[in-house]
């Protein structure tokens, strides 16, 4: 056995214990990431280090063995300092591998997997909430979304990909039939007016984060309701009372809709830059031979856009989706709106 002395507290270890271990008999938690007790010592990431006081070197806890006599500190401010520069190196190069492979895949980006420990648990007032903050129209994309992040589930491997749009359905309904839905929280108003013109997915989903990032919204559509292609089609499997009831929600945040409005009929372009601090340009699919192009640089598909920030050619016109780049999953759209909201708040803000 050895004697040594950590944080101040004498114990006995047995010959060839490292640092770690002789830490654990006394209770004391030194922080690891690379340490697995059925492997040998990697020593890579270099979270575990603590003081040798007598040398005054850093040492990594995991790997180093126990000497005689050895003074050891886990926590004095050297060790606290070196364990947060190896975390920030860390960081640096890290590429999002621990992301759950169906949260990449997801257009919206949605955070599935905390999605589903809170269905496992029953906390469904919570499960919507984590939904909600990617996904404004989940009753509506759990009917009808390809489900492109169950393709990259890790349980394909065993035996089938979870149902996650099962799921992210299931939260809605139970939501929507609460009598009381889920309404988010809206940050403190900021005096900007945006315009949004258009009403589908991305035009709905720009709007909503818009609100809840203090804007005034209001979304022009030439329809008499909101919804696009959603409503008028003719989607199977989307009853438009589930389409009507998350349309509510985004209306009790704040968002206006002025509906039977046409732009270039009933409101010119060039009235709503004079009158709105910014413009998101989500009208669906742009007929490129009718020349509806809004003042702003036409692509080959659509509306030329920044691709990180989908910001047009004019100053403060921004758009998304199928007006960018044609195509039919609904949960792009909603999460170019996310993007694109985004984007707008940054340029809001300066």
């Amino acid at each position: 056995m050895i004697l040594i002395e950590i944080n101040n507290r004498k114990i006995s270890v047995p010959v060839n214990s490292t640092i770690i271990q002789a830490a654990s008999r006394l209770g004391i938690t030194i922080p690891t990431l690379c340490f697995n007790e059925l492997y040998k010592p990697f020593t890579s990431c270099m979270l575990c280090v603590v003081l040798d006081v007598k040398t005054n070197r850093l040492l990594p806890a995991c790997s180093t063995l126990v000497q005689d006599g050895m003074q050891i500190d886990t926590r004095c401010d050297a060790v606290q300092t070196a364990r947060r520069d190896a975390l920030e190196l860390l960081f640096s190069e890290h590429s999002g591998d621990c992301e759950a492979p169906c949260q990449r895949i997801c257009p919206a980006h949605m955070d599935i997997s905390q999605m589903i420990r809170e269905i496992f648990a029953g906390q469904m007032d919570r499960a919507i909430r984590t939904i909600k903050k990617d996904i404004p129209l989940p009753g509506v994309l759990g009917r009808i979304c390809s489900a492109p992040c169950e393709k990259g589930c890790n349980r394909k491997a065993f035996d089938d990909s979870i149902a996650i749009c099962e799921l992210k359905r299931f939260a809605a309904d139970y939501d929507l039939a609460s009598g009381n839905p889920y309404v988010p929280f809206c940050d403190k108003d900021t005096g900007n007016n945006v315009a949004i013109i258009g009403s589908g997915p991305a035009g709905l989903s720009a709007a909503y984060y818009l609100r809840l990032y203090g804007h005034q919204c209001f979304v022009y559509d030439k329809e008499e309701r909101p919804g696009g292609q959603l409503r008028y089609a003719d989607v199977p499997n989307l009853p438009h009372e589930v389409l009507d009831s998350e349309i509510q929600i985004i209306r009790k945040t704040g968002v206006r809709f002025l509906q039977n409005q046409h732009i270039g009929r009933d409101i010119t372009f060039d009235s709503l830059q004079k009158q709105y601090d910014a413009i998101v340009v989500a009208v669906g699919e742009i007929d490129l031979l009718k020349n509806e192009n809004f003042g702003v640089a036409m692509g080959k598909r659509g509306i030329d856009v920044d691709s990180a920030t989908l910001k047009t050619s004019e100053q403060g016109v921004f758009a998304a989706g199928n007006a960018v780049s044609p195509g039919r999953m609904a949960v792009r759209s909603v999460g170019q709106g996310h993007t694109v909201a985004l984007s707008v708040h940054q340029y809001l803000s300066g």
